[in-house]
């Protein structure tokens, strides 16, 4: 079965953020998933770093910080991954965060398309 919107993203969240276009705020939402889609790779990479350095206070920061801001966009897989990922650091348990840390550049790349087919 093919992916859609739906199964990648929560489109109440995604809703919300278009109603904040209705209430004068043009542009908006195009604006945030260009954030983002910009901000987001970097910031991947650099908990990727962290884990290849063993550096978990580092991977627990990062995969907080990446789901609270996948959270925002309504990113639900990406945030129970980036969840596992805060909490494997939290109890430096490296073994399972490489897998997990794949995993959530694979779903990166759906949210991405998805996203883009939002706007």
């Amino acid at each position: 079965m093919a992916d859609t919107n739906e199964t990648v993203l929560d489109m109440e969240v995604i809703g919300a953020l278009r109603a904040l276009e209705a209430d004068g705020a043009p542009g908006l939402f195009a604006e945030i998933v260009e954030l983002f889609l910009t901000d987001t790779p970097p910031r991947m990479k650099g908990l990727e770093a962290a884990s290849d350095a063993g550096d978990m206070p580092g991977v627990e920061a990062a995969a907080h910080s990446l789901k609270s801001s996948c959270g925002n966009l309504g990113a639900t897989v990406l945030v129970d991954l980036f969840k596992q990922i805060e909490m494997l650091g939290r109890e430096h348990a490296p073994e399972e965060i490489p897998s997990l840390v794949s995993k959530s550049n694979e779903e990166f790349v759906r949210v991405q398309s998805a996203l883009l087919n939002t706007k």
